[in-house]
């Protein structure tokens, strides 16, 4: 049985994550520009945190194509290591988000703004529905492998 047969087993979510990234950006953007015009510190670091989930997401989609690769001679071990750069940057990206809202909550203690909490909470509403329809999409793909 000779010939060099490749055959990989990554999970097949590409679907599943394709549709999460399309609502989450879209949640992401509704959160950030709801939290500039209700002036909520909340939704605008929920934005903050949905940008850190589009990365991951944009990032596990790529890591899915590069590890999709066959090794070559330079690559033994194919591409696998790129998800391990994909969650270092993710980690990083989170301490920066954590940073800025750490800023702008600390100048908050002295000048309280005034929050449009009605419309907060029907964006925040919204943002709940997006984050269990997702869950629910990546969880059904994962199931069906």
């Amino acid at each position: 049985m000779g010939g060099n047969h490749t055959h990989f087993h990554a999970p097949n979510n590409i679907r599943g994550l394709s549709i999460a990234l399309i609502i989450t950006s879209g949640i992401m953007l509704l959160e950030f520009f709801g939290g500039l015009i209700t002036n909520s510190l909340g939704l605008l670091s929920d934005s903050g945190h949905m940008l850190s989930d589009v990365v991951s997401l944009s990032l596990s989609l790529i890591a899915i194509w590069f590890a999709k690769r066959p090794p070559s001679s330079r690559k033994t071990f194919g591409f696998y290591r790129f998800e391990i750069l994909a969650a270092l940057f993710n980690g990083i990206s989170l301490f920066a988000i954590a940073g800025f809202i750490t800023f702008e909550a600390y100048g908050r203690f002295f000048e309280l703004p005034t929050v449009a909490s009605g419309m907060m909470m029907l964006i925040a509403t919204v943002g709940l529905l997006a984050i269990i329809m997702t869950d629910w999409l990546i969880t059904m793909d994962s199931n069906a492998c």
